[in-house]
């Protein structure tokens, strides 16, 4: 972002834009969103949208940033609280809170689009399933019956959980409603964890 959102007025501004990007691209592809078309959408200038975002990429960047993060707090939460107790309920809570975040918004496939999009502009960067293997590595220290995680087999387990849930997003929603759905994750993760539950 170019410009720095201090004020009441300018975050105002920002999330006018953010907002009417995501309204947009719920009913159109990421290249037939113009800026042009999101500033009509917010009610600002041109020039205004231009202050804060150099480009489209960066509102998409933006938003996939801000989505991500909100979803991983629900996990980083759910870990940070049974840290001293970690094992298949905690795995299970862990799970069913990733899922929900995707299954109870209709605007899901949008901001998986963009999540997905947007993936190599956070190169660099720590991303909040990074924090979720870290923290998952830390509640895994010291556990009898969970093996340990290292960065490589924390970011696999991460990896695999947070793309299988994406990937239902795009190509079968109707698997976030599923028990059964959840039930496979945490056996998965379970399993490679060696947790029985």
């Amino acid at each position: 972002m170019r410009k720095n959102a201090k004020q009441a007025r300018a975050k105002q501004t920002v999330e006018a834009i953010l907002e009417a990007t995501t309204q947009l691209l719920e009913t159109a592809d990421l290249d037939q969103v113009s800026t042009n078309h999101v500033a009509e959408r917010a009610g600002v200038s041109i020039g205004t949208l231009y202050q804060y975002f150099p480009n489209k990429t960066a509102i998409f960047l933006a938003i996939a940033e801000r989505d991500i993060e909100h979803r991983f707090q629900l996990v980083a939460a759910a870990i940070t609280e049974a840290q001293d107790e970690f094992g298949g309920a905690t795995i299970r809570t862990m799970i069913s809170a990733l899922i929900a975040s995707f299954a109870e918004s209709g605007r899901n496939e949008a901001l998986v689009r963009v999540l997905i999009t947007t993936r190599g502009s956070a190169k660099g960067r720590t991303l909040p399933v990074d924090i979720i293997a870290q923290l998952l590595a830390e509640a895994a220290q010291g556990q009898d019956q969970i093996r340990p995680l290292t960065e490589t087999s924390a970011f696999v387990l991460t990896r695999a959980v947070l793309w299988t849930i994406l990937t239902a997003t795009l190509d079968a929603p109707h698997l976030l409603k599923q028990q059964a759905f959840e039930d496979e994750l945490v056996l998965l993760v379970s399993s490679f964890l060696s947790i029985h539950s």
